[in-house]
């Protein structure tokens, strides 16, 4: 007779007393990119398409997820794919 493991990890000390565990991963905003050569770091992301963004609202009239999802342009509009380089045609007019 076959044994059988177990594939369950013994739980963390850190994750009894309901604390995060291991790093989060870390990228720079997608949407950012479009308006300055200084990237914000983030670890949100669009729920649709995977792609970084920033999930609060900086310095503009709403937040990068929600510019990344209403969109007039197809470059930064979610279309389902994840997304990491800014096109440069895309950039703003007073990109810095």
């Amino acid at each position: 007779m076959a044994r059988v493991a177990s594939t369950a990890k013994k739980v963390a000390s850190k994750q009894k007393d309901k604390r995060s565990v291991g790093s989060s991963k870390q990228q720079t905003c997608y949407v950012c990119k479009k308006c300055s050569s200084k990237y914000a770091w983030s670890t949100g992301a669009c729920p649709k398409c995977g792609t970084c963004l920033c999930l609060n609202v900086k310095k503009r009239d709403h937040s990068c997820l929600e510019e990344h999802l209403n969109s007039g342009d197809p470059n930064v509009r979610c279309n389902g794919t994840k997304r990491v380089r800014f096109p440069k045609a895309s950039r703003a007019d007073d990109y810095v």
